[in-house]
């Protein structure tokens, strides 16, 4: 299989603590794609990668007093500093996007947030975008336009508004209120979806809007809790955006069952009218979701029965028509996240990579799993590790994915390894020798696959990027970016 494509979206991290968290979950294509960030790390160009993270002093008592943060950009070849700039407290992660580095970050008391466009090359600000509240998500750009949610306090609540920015001043175009914890925007077609929640399990909404003016063009209210949100186990306050192709456009619906489960399920709308086109139940929660050739590929784990098992079915994204269910291995496994290949856009010879993770409960052994999009087939399945961490990032013809090993006493190490999509075979192994290692994060620039690694001991936590080429796994370099 030559040149495979990677379709993947994932959700962007938010820092916590000191550290960043990656989430990798959804997959998307078929669609307009708006130019934003698709890597599920730090921002990176064939020659620049860029990172954040928060700055704090140190009291005389000896705790760490913040003190804002820093955006920083590497040179791709050897780590060497390019440029450092002070910013607030980080947000998420930098992305660029059309010659130009956006960071988001934000600072307390009050509550204010701040959208940075940095020249890549130097570093100098081009321009800076305050707003009150926090930003759910990173920019989308699109059509000479910058998309951004934001939740602004209202009271004891928050307001929630999706922004539309000019994209060579900054300046505000419009604004639209949307509730509560507006999700990230998609833009397809002339038109912006997003959801926006009035509370837990509130009434909800769902919003086409003019992409030009801010303008409703139909919403959708439910409720049950319309929106993408990211059902990870681990963090489960993470947005990510609606799923638009063929004139359908999908979100996740979850209602609370008898027994107070939440049971998540695939609700699609028609673009144009914003009515009711079809609903899959996954009688549980939904892990993942991939956008491909006409279908929806969902991974859920199901609650029925009082027992636990995971899934992945693709439907039909017209109609919703089930083409295939594919029951992941017995016991409790999650899908962590899929990925889609394909090669030189050929759906024939393509593959569905579905990463299974076995260790929370079993301590088993996790994998990766090829399947046939057409039909579900099991091509192949490939041990990784103890533990998977999130969904593969395809690099040219191979599969990139980060999973743990174990190590001395009861301790994990990192494990960095390369896969072939098209029969699963590994291609080359990197273990991290220091077993209190563990990977936040992967991103590529040019021929290199970045990892960013948290190592902890008693004296703190320690951040670094780790590069490695990627067609074998050599290391290039390994930097500590602060």
């Amino acid at each position: 299989m030559s040149h495979m494509r990677s379709r993947t979206i994932t959700a962007a991290p938010r820092w916590m603590s000191a550290c960043c968290v990656l989430i990798a979950l959804l997959a998307l294509a078929g669609c307009d794609a708006p130019r934003t960030s698709t890597q599920p790390a730090p921002s990176a160009t064939a020659t620049r990668a860029y990172y954040s993270y928060p700055t704090a002093a140190t009291a005389p008592s000896g705790a760490a007093i913040p003190t804002g943060g820093a955006v920083i950009a590497l040179d791709a070849g050897n780590g060497a500093l390019a440029w450092r700039r002070a910013i607030h407290t980080p947000l998420f992660q930098p992305t660029e996007v059309d010659g130009v580095v956006y960071t988001t970050s934000y600072s307390d008391d009050p509550r204010v947030s701040w959208l940075d466009a940095f020249d890549p090359q130097a570093g100098k600000l081009r321009w800076s975008h305050e707003t009150p509240g926090t930003f759910n998500s990173q920019p989308v750009v699109v059509g000479g336009a910058i998309y951004i949610s934001a939740n602004q306090q209202a009271g004891n609540g928050y307001n929630g508004v999706l922004q539309a920015l000019d994209e060579r001043s900054g300046a505000l175009r419009w604004a639209f209120p949307v509730g509560e914890t507006p999700s990230p925007a998609t833009v397809d077609g002339g038109s912006v979806y997003l959801s926006g929640m009035g509370g837990v399990f509130g009434t909800s909404a769902l919003y086409a809007l003019d992409a030009a003016t801010g303008k409703a063009r139909w919403s959708y209210t439910s409720s049950a809790l319309l929106s993408t949100l990211n059902p990870d186990r681990a963090y489960p306050d993470t947005l990510l955006p609606p799923l638009v192709s063929g004139g359908v456009v999908a979100v996740v619906s979850t209602i609370r069952d008898s027994q107070g489960l939440a049971i998540q399920s695939a609700l699609t709308l028609d673009t144009a009218t914003g009515k009711p086109r079809w609903t899959y139940s996954t009688d549980g929660l939904l892990d993942a979701q991939l956008l491909a050739h006409g279908a929806l590929f969902v991974a859920a784990h199901s609650q029925a029965s009082n027992t636990s098992h995971a899934f992945v079915a693709a439907l039909r994204m017209s109609d919703g028509t089930v083409l295939w269910r594919q029951d992941a291995r017995p016991g409790e496994t999650f899908i962590t996240g899929m990925a889609y290949a394909e090669s030189q856009g050929a759906a024939e010879s393509a593959c569905l990579l579905v990463a299974e993770d076995t260790s929370e409960r079993t301590g088993n052994t996790s994998v990766i799993v090829g399947l046939a999009p057409e039909d579900g087939q099991t091509l192949w399945t490939t041990p990784v590790g103890q533990q998977v961490m999130g969904a593969p990032l395809l690099s040219g013809s191979l599969a990139l994915v980060q999973a743990t090993v174990p190590a001395a006493g009861s301790h994990s190490a990192l494990r960095l390894l390369a896969l072939r999509p098209a029969d699963g075979q590994l291609r080359w192994s990197q273990a991290d020798g220091d077993s209190t290692a563990f990977g936040h994060a992967m991103w590529l620039v040019g021929d290199s696959v970045l990892s960013l690694i948290t190592t902890t001991s008693w004296t703190g936590t320690t951040i670094s990027i780790l590069a490695l080429r990627a067609s074998d796994g050599a290391r290039e370099w390994q930097v500590k970016p602060h």
